[in-house]
């Protein structure tokens, strides 16, 4: 465990000891090459991450900006909305109460009417 690299009891100093004293001085340079070149892979893609990441942290702000300003929007459309419906309920009230007495003539109109019909048949019937 201790000579695990992704373990959590490794340990750096004896896996190096080990390590340099079963190579040789070239496959020690090489290592040494690899892991330069492993190291700087990692740090160019973390720096690619925090990129990346700062990126859409920037576009998520500039969202919820772009939110906050519709809401703020359509807020005020909201506000000018219920006072044009307090205006048409206002209007069909007045209307309805003026109406009222008319539609109730209207319908003993119809009623009557329904009944003139029904009496002219009778009338037309030999």
């Amino acid at each position: 465990m201790a000579s695990n690299i992704d373990s959590a009891q490794f340990n750096s100093d004896a896996f190096f000891k080990h390590f340099i004293k079963d190579r040789s001085i070239s496959e020690i340079l090489e290592k040494n090459n690899e892991t330069y070149t492993e190291i700087r892979t990692l740090d160019t893609e973390l720096q690619t991450l925090v990129y990346e990441n700062y990126s859409k942290f920037i576009s998520a702000t500039d969202v919820i900006k772009g939110i906050k300003s519709n809401f703020g929007e359509i807020d005020e459309e909201l506000t000018h909305l219920e006072a044009s419906l307090s205006t048409v309920n206002k209007s069909f009230n007045t209307i309805d109460d003026k109406l009222k007495l008319k539609w109730k003539e209207i319908k003993k109109l119809d009623i009557l009417e329904k009944d003139l019909k029904k009496l002219k048949l009778l009338q037309d019937l030999p």
